[in-house]
């Protein structure tokens, strides 16, 4: 009688662990898709070589275009390269990009964002409001060495 009240609880349990996979490989597919779909779309075919800390601080005051989560083309600053952490064989840094007066009204909600420089070509990145100074974005990245 036992092993009737067990049956039940091991097909649940497999099928939640079915689901479960399922749902991680779904995630690993989606994040990798986006980029594959963003470097079709890039004439650079090797825009990664560009995106460091000396490059983006090669464009400082430079336009970016970000592509917004309601399709809209915007516009944003680069006002600042900051420091990360160290780590061998890793590059921190973080980009605190400024925002025109029409994002004041509506600003961009924490996300990933697609940002386009002619020199760095297009790129996924997540923005978040920065709390210290208004109207402005960080993204933060971790590049290999």
């Amino acid at each position: 009688m036992t092993h009737r009240n067990t049956m039940p609880t091991r097909r649940r349990l497999m099928k939640d662990r079915r689901d479960f996979l399922n749902t991680c490989a779904l995630g690993a597919a989606a994040l990798v898709a986006p980029t594959r779909l963003m470097a079709a779309g890039s004439n650079d075919a090797h825009p990664s070589r560009k995106l460091s800390k000396a490059g983006f601080e090669a464009l400082m005051d430079a336009n970016f275009r970000c592509l917004s989560g309601r399709g809209e083309a915007l516009r944003l600053t680069l006002a600042e390269v900051r420091d990360g952490p160290q780590s061998p064989g890793l590059e921190q840094f973080g980009l605190l990009l400024r925002g025109t007066d029409d994002l004041a009204a509506n600003p961009l909600t924490p996300a990933l964002y697609r940002l386009y420089h002619p020199e760095t070509g297009a790129m996924l990145v997540h923005l978040t409001p920065s709390d210290s100074v208004a109207g402005s974005y960080i993204a933060q990245f971790g590049l290999m060495a």
